[in-house]
């Protein structure tokens, strides 16, 4: 009942707009098909600039220095023993360990 306020008849007067709206009968189906795509879009643009963007930044702010000296360290050379050196890696398996024992014993 309520599809023809989405896409009206286009044949039936494609330039006219005397039904409702301001755009003409033509133009119905785009409209459509440009709200379902910025429908279907939006969710994974704001994923992408809400989350993956800020986390991105978080690694690069606080291990960045550190992935950079383990890129270029001498094959072997431990990639734990630089990340424990250049980051505050410890502190967060300190972190991990005491929400690990916190979920345990809560």
């Amino acid at each position: 009942e309520n599809s023809g306020d989405f896409v009206r008849d286009s044949m039936k007067d494609p330039c006219g707009s005397r039904d409702a709206g301001l755009l003409p009968r033509v133009l119905d189906l785009p409209v459509l098909l440009l709200t379902l795509f910025v429908a279907m879009t939006w969710n994974p643009f704001m994923l992408i600039v809400g989350l993956l963007m800020p986390v991105t930044n978080f690694i690069e702010l606080f291990y960045g220095a550190a992935m950079r000296a383990a890129f270029c360290a001498p094959e072997d050379a431990s990639w734990f023993e630089i990340f424990k050196q250049w980051s505050p890696i410890m502190k967060l398996v300190q972190l991990v360990e005491v929400c690990v024992l916190g979920a345990f014993l809560v």
